[in-house]
């Protein structure tokens, strides 16, 4: 049972942790992708008017941790902060620049070969047709996970010693529930057969004191019947001892065993039982 519970419980916390996760990382992924958009096109704006103000010497004393490229209509780099615009490729193919040619403004987004990072382009069309595009780059999820792997297998490890705890306490409550359920049939069980042991020689003890406040027994008789009340009397006797003795074991782990004969158990009822029978 204790394993039953404990892989239930670390699956329901490794689930919760794991969607936990997903959506956190999500929804900050999103947020900060939207936050770095927001922030490369303020920049493109207020570059694109330093550009058109200073020209193409602005780039001379640029100083910014982005990357600017200034990009003819025809797709031809005219300066780039990062490298030579004339090792530079035609860009003119470039999603963000195909935007920024048609609606005046566009956004793309390009992975690494790895995986491990991407970069934010935003591009923008100037008032003389040139495209001024800013870009930023940005770790992905990947990245982070694995930046975030020793934070994530200290949680893994809490969860997992959590859970045993909570497996624990759970069986051990539930133990104790069903220990205290037996607990419970069994001593409705005890009173029943105590209740009924009781009666049994009380019956004899009370039939044989009938028969005597009657005054018309014989001294043999009498002396019959006090033979049989006294033997009731010691069966009683020795049964509240037994139950006196049953209680004490109640509280104790090890049990005593002694063997019984259950022929001559059932040839002593059947005596104590013989007086009521032979009466009905």
């Amino acid at each position: 049972m204790n394993k039953k519970i404990f892989r239930y419980s670390l699956i329901v916390s490794f689930s919760l942790l794991l969607v936990s996760v997903i959506l956190i990382m999500g929804i900050l992924y999103e947020y900060f992708q939207n936050q770095l958009k927001s922030e490369l096109k303020k920049e493109a704006e207020y570059i694109g008017t330093a550009i058109l103000t200073e020209g193409v010497s602005y780039f001379d004393k640029v100083n910014s941790d982005e990357r600017i490229t200034l990009i003819a209509p025809d797709g031809t780099v005219l300066e780039d902060t990062d490298a030579d615009s004339e090792n530079l490729e035609n860009h003119l193919d470039r999603k963000e620049i195909q935007l920024a040619l048609k609606d005046g403004s566009g956004t793309s987004v390009r992975y690494s070969k790895t995986f491990m990072e991407r970069t934010v382009y935003y591009a923008v069309k100037l008032e003389n047709g040139n495209i001024l595009r800013v870009s930023a780059k940005q770790y992905t999820v990947v990245t982070i996970l694995l930046g975030l792997a020793q934070p994530i297998a200290i949680i893994i490890l809490l969860t997992v010693v959590s859970s045993a705890i909570f497996t624990a306490k759970i069986s051990k409550n539930i133990i104790d529930s069903e220990e205290q359920k037996k607990r419970e049939i069994m001593r409705r069980e005890f009173t029943s057969n105590v209740s009924h042991e009781l009666k049994t020689p009380l019956t004899s003890i009370s039939g044989f004191a009938e028969m005597l406040m009657q005054g018309d027994a014989t001294n043999e008789t009498v002396v019959d019947f006090s033979r049989s009340i006294y033997d009731e009397s010691q069966r009683m006797i020795t049964l509240v001892q037994d139950i006196l003795r049953i209680s004490e074991l109640d509280e104790k782990t090890e049990f005593e065993q002694e063997e019984i004969d259950l022929y001559d158990l059932a040839e002593d009822v059947a005596e104590r039982l013989q007086p009521q029978a032979e009466k009905s």
